[in-house]
């Protein structure tokens, strides 16, 4: 199925059951809209059953809501890529004291050095 990005996706169950199911396809980024408190926030990704968001406050500036997208994101791929990897694409705006700790914590980097 090729992804497309679609109006803003209101998450009723039956949406949301499709999307981690698989049977709706959405790409990284797209809006979607809880129905009931008219909250927004952008999907990042599907794993093990469980769909993630980058949900946003209405105060929030572009940059803001971009950055909080970005840093989700990488929070949601890192531990699937080596450390250097992981290191190299985290976002600008990420602290180098976060990616400095998680470093010191990733599992393959801790059984390399012992």
């Amino acid at each position: 199925m090729n992804h497309k990005f679609l109006p803003t996706i209101t998450l009723d169950l039956a949406t949301l059951e499709a999307i981690k199911s698989g049977e709706l396809e959405i790409r990284p980024g797209q809006w979607c809209e809880m129905p009931l408190t008219r909250r927004k926030g952008q999907f990042i990704s599907v794993r093990d059953g469980i769909a993630y968001f980058s949900w946003t406050d209405q105060k929030q500036s572009f940059e803001d809501r971009t950055q909080r997208f970005c840093r989700a994101i990488w929070h949601q791929r890192r531990k699937a890529a080596g450390p250097v990897t992981a290191v190299q694409k985290a976002p600008a705006s990420l602290q180098f004291d976060t990616v400095r700790d998680w470093f010191k914590n990733f599992d393959t980097f801790n059984e390399l050095s012992a």
